[in-house]
């Protein structure tokens, strides 16, 4: 199954999905934080909680960037979603239909790093980069599902008529 541009989520589901997740994403840095707060107040561990008080910019990012990562490929690995995805009715899949191998998430999830990448999603049709530098898409379910229900409707006529 080919996945035409109608099946495509839109630039406001993008941006939904977007926001959601990057909320998602600082509330586990918090946590992470928390952690380590809890772990010098009731374990009287400092290392970790004074690593974090005193980062420097580059290691915030990289704290970010880790998370992040995480985030996005464990959710999308597993299930081809994230919460942002759940809640907006989106997943993420190939250009043929199917469900993104566990290569293609890295690599779509390594891409979500590249500088500037945000704005990829300026185009008429807009397309992330960490989307086409992976070969992925990221669709509609209602409409996707409508849509593989009626291409196996069709193989299963091809199928009795044979």
């Amino acid at each position: 199954m080919e996945i035409t541009y109608d099946l495509r989520a839109s630039a406001w589901r993008r941006l939904a999905n977007y926001l959601i997740d990057y909320l998602i994403q600082i509330a586990l840095v918090f946590c992470v934080g928390l952690v380590a707060g809890a772990l010098y107040r009731f374990f009287d561990m400092a290392g970790p909680y004074n690593y974090i008080t005193n980062m420097n910019r580059i290691e915030e990012f990289l704290l970010g960037a880790l998370v992040g990562f995480g985030y996005y490929f464990i959710f999308e690995a597993a299930n081809s979603r994230t919460l942002g995805k759940y809640i907006t009715g989106t997943k993420v899949v190939t250009w043929h239909g199917e469900k993104p191998t566990v290569g293609r998430i890295a690599k779509r999830t390594l891409c979500r790093l590249i500088p500037l990448e945000i704005f990829s999603f300026l185009a008429e049709r807009p397309l992330g980069w960490h989307d086409s530098i992976s070969d992925t898409v990221v669709v509609d379910v209602k409409r996707y599902e409508e849509e593989l229900a009626l291409k196996n409707s069709f193989e299963e006529i091809g199928a009795v008529a044979e």
